[in-house]
């Protein structure tokens, strides 16, 4: 039976040596450049619907144009794989170390101040019914004390995991930071949410904490509902809201934290 690979195995020595230089901690996985590009068969089925258009355009200018659009959007992602098929980043206790071409960056958990994630579905659909392109976006945008930024999205294996752990990474530093806020009066801002003593507000529209009911996701948007169902406000796009997973945290603690009285 194949036995899985030790730290010592996958982690090169040079990264080794950046990450105890970094006090990244203990090496937990490592996220590679996918082999294969996301949204492989929207890209053949719209580089084959291109060509066809191009090849039996009749003398239409629409069906050229649309051809040549179709041709662009299925070279797109696998042209982009390409570029970044070197790209990996290492996870450890603490921190990462990621990887592009000859350059290696290396972040601790507690340098991060902000991480903004979004997800999204794009389509193309012909005669406005017809679908022949879809899809799906994950992008992780990651700000860290020092002004420096990295992004991570579905060029990786497994963004998605790599997302949550930088959420949960930073939010060891980050959450105390916001809980210790909150608890000397001071109002914590999350973009268009704000939380203090008195209650959770989206935007200009306010609701106290004995009127709150919870926190409602779906479809890449997030808003509030008072006791009973009832909305505050629209919905709010989650790229839209700086560490999500500390704003859920934090009205977590506030909640748990009343009920106990």
């Amino acid at each position: 039976m194949a036995q899985p690979l030790s730290p010592v195995q996958v982690v090169p020595a040079d990264v080794s040596q950046i990450a105890a230089s970094n006090q990244l901690g203990q090496f937990i996985t490592l996220h590679k450049a996918s082999t294969v590009p996301p949204g492989i068969f929207p890209s053949l089925l719209s580089l084959l619907v291109g060509f066809w258009f191009l090849a039996f355009n009749q003398g239409s200018i629409v069906l050229v144009i649309l051809g040549i659009l179709l041709l662009g959007l299925g070279l797109w992602m696998p042209v982009r794989q390409l570029l970044n098929r070197t790209m990996k980043v290492y996870v450890f206790s603490e921190g990462l170390v990621s990887i592009k071409g000859n350059s290696a960056e290396a972040v601790q958990w507690r340098q991060i101040d902000t991480v903004m994630q979004s997800s999204a579905r794009y389509g193309l659909n012909i005669l406005l019914f017809i679908p022949i392109l879809r899809v799906e976006t994950r992008v992780y945008n990651v700000k860290l004390a020092d002004g420096r930024t990295l992004i991570f999205n579905r060029i990786l294996e497994k963004v998605q995991a790599l997302g949550e752990a930088i959420a949960n990474g930073s939010g060891r530093y980050l959450l105390p930071k916001a809980i210790a806020a909150y608890t000397a009066g001071a109002p914590v801002q999350f973009g268009p949410f704000t939380v203090n003593q008195q209650g959770i507000s989206q935007y200009n529209q306010g609701m106290p904490w004995n009127q709150y009911g919870r926190i409602m996701i779906g479809n890449g948007r997030t808003w509030l509902q008072y006791q009973g169902g009832k909305n505050i406000g629209g919905r709010v796009s989650i790229k839209d809201v700086p560490n999500f997973s500390v704003f859920i945290a934090l009205v977590s603690y506030i909640v748990r934290g009343r009920q106990q009285g």
